[in-house]
């Protein structure tokens, strides 16, 4: 069985895509204001709200795939090391910041492959 997740962390709303053999079984969209409640630091709560969107994942696969936008490419870059730290330590994953390029480039593709 080949099953992966996909998280999309953006700056208002959270997208979990998981795929079974290149089938998707699971969408999900979270609202979690990363952007609105920033305040020189992510929010324990909106953390908290993404530590649930991947246990729920975790119930599916441990293939997780994080990819952090907007918010994430203005974080500090210690802060983003921590987060990732926090990460890995409590579900052995980790974000990945897309560039403002390749998010336009997913975000066609995908309008295109459907």
């Amino acid at each position: 069985m080949n099953i992966f997740a996909i998280i999309e962390i953006g700056s208002n709303n959270t997208k979990t895509h998981i795929y079974e053999n290149q089938k998707i079984i699971y969408e999900d969209n979270t609202t979690i204001e990363f952007k609105k409640n920033y305040n020189k630091k992510l929010t324990e709560d909106d953390l908290n709200k993404l530590f649930s969107v991947i246990k729920r994942a975790l119930e599916y696969t441990k293939d997780i795939h994080i990819y952090g936008c907007s918010i994430f490419r203005n974080i500090s870059t210690e802060e983003l090391n921590n987060l990732n730290v926090q990460l890995k330590r409590m579900f052995n994953v980790k974000i990945e910041v897309v560039t403002q390029e390749d998010e336009a480039k997913y975000t066609a593709l995908g309008c295109y492959s459907n």
